[in-house]
C-alpha cells in the first residue's frame, strides 16, 4: 500500500521486501527483509563498528570483528523495536545467527564443496526457514515472556 500511495503522489518508494522466503540462509534473508531497516542497520551501524574495531584493533581477525559487528548490529534492531526482553533477544538471537552463518560459510570446508549442490540449497533452504520462524515466535512474545512470566 505504501508503495501504491507513494506512486499516488509522485514518489517513488522503495521495495522494502524482496521475496525473503525463499532465502537460503539468514544472511540472504536480511538482505530481502525489511530491507530499508536492514540496509540502514547495515551502512550506519555495522560497517562503522566494523570500521572502528579493525581501527583499534579490538578483535584477532575480520571474521570476529564481523561475527562481533552481526550481533551488535542485531541487538540494537531489536531495540530499535522496543527495549523488551523478547525485542532484545530476538535482535541478539538474529546476530547470533547471522554471526554463524558467516563464520560456517567462510571456515566450514563441506559447505564450501556442497553450497551450488541443489540438494544442499533445499537443506540450507529449510533450516533458514526453521531459524526465521523461531525468530517470528521470539518477536511475537511467544518464547521469552512466558519463560520470564510475563505472558504473551
Amino acid at each position: 500500500m505504501a508503495m501504491g500511495l507513494g506512486l499516488a503522489m509522485g514518489i517513488e518508494v522503495p521495495a522494502n521486501f524482496h521475496a525473503p522466503f525463499v532465502a537460503k540462509d539468514i544472511k540472504e534473508f536480511w538482505d530481502r527483509w525489511h530491507i530499508t531497516l536492514s540496509t540502514w542497520l547495515r551502512d550506519f551501524v555495522f560497517m562503522r563498528f566494523s570500521q572502528f574495531a579493525i581501527s583499534r584493533k579490538l578483535f584477532a581477525s575480520r571474521l570476529t570483528t564481523a561475527c562481533v559487528g552481526f550481533m551488535v548490529n542485531m541487538t540494537l534492531m531489536g531495540v530499535w523495536h522496543g527495549i523488551t526482553a523478547d525485542y532484545i533477544v530476538y535482535g541478539l538471537y538474529h546476530g547470533v545467527m547471522l554471526a554463524g552463518c558467516h563464520f560456517l560459510q567462510k571456515k566450514w570446508k563441506f559447505y564450501k564443496k556442497h553450497r551450488r549442490d541443489r540438494w544442499f540449497g533445499i537443506v540450507s533452504w529449510l533450516v533458514t526457514m526453521v531459524v526465521v520462524f523461531f525468530g517470528f515466535a521470539l518477536f511475537g512474545g511467544y518464547v521469552v515472556s512466558p519463560l520470564l512470566g510475563l505472558g504473551a
